[in-house]
């Protein structure tokens, strides 16, 4: 077999290779569209364990953060503004930690003055990875039956977000 024939054949094979496994990923991502959310356990800043469950027939905002992440710190200020925006509203706002380690997260709460609805992953990675989530901030919500509605919430400003928020039926 002739040298151009081989490489040809050698680039084909390269191809298929790479489309088949690009098909394989393709085929194993996960559809989020209602994904259950109560699934997942947390622990919040006392130690106890919590899910999002503890909030059925709310809605529910959650702001995924970690100790190291400086975009996710600064966010902060417009996070508890929300928050009181919308305290008389069917929704409850939550911060979800994904560092990993629950010192880091500690120290970053006590830092950051973070004091209530703190969630931790507690070294589970199942919640961040069936997400995807490959960045943070990032926002998520989530329906009165704790399904999914949204993985990835854009937040641009306080009035753009109450806006989007406010249309939720029976907030």
């Amino acid at each position: 077999m002739d040298k151009t024939l081989k490489y040809n054949l050698l680039g084909i094979l390269t191809v298929v290779f790479i489309f088949s496994i690009q098909f394989t990923f393709a085929q194993t991502k996960i559809d989020l569209k209602n994904w259950d959310m109560t699934k997942y356990k947390f622990i919040n800043k006392e130690g106890n364990n919590v899910s999002i469950s503890d909030f059925k027939g709310k809605y529910v905002f959650v702001d995924v953060w970690a100790s190291w992440c400086r975009p996710c710190i600064n966010k902060f200020p417009e996070y508890d503004s929300l928050k009181v925006l919308l305290k008389d509203k069917n929704i409850v706002c939550i911060q979800i930690s994904i560092d990993a380690q629950e010192r880091r997260w500690r120290n970053g709460m006590g830092f950051n003055g973070r004091i209530t609805d703190q969630w931790f992953i507690n070294g589970d990675t199942a919640f961040p990875d069936d997400l995807d989530i490959a960045y943070i901030p990032r926002y998520i919500l989530i329906n009165r039956k704790g399904r999914l509605i949204d993985p990835k919430v854009e937040w641009k400003t306080n009035k753009q977000m109450i806006e989007v928020l406010l249309r939720l039926k029976g907030i």
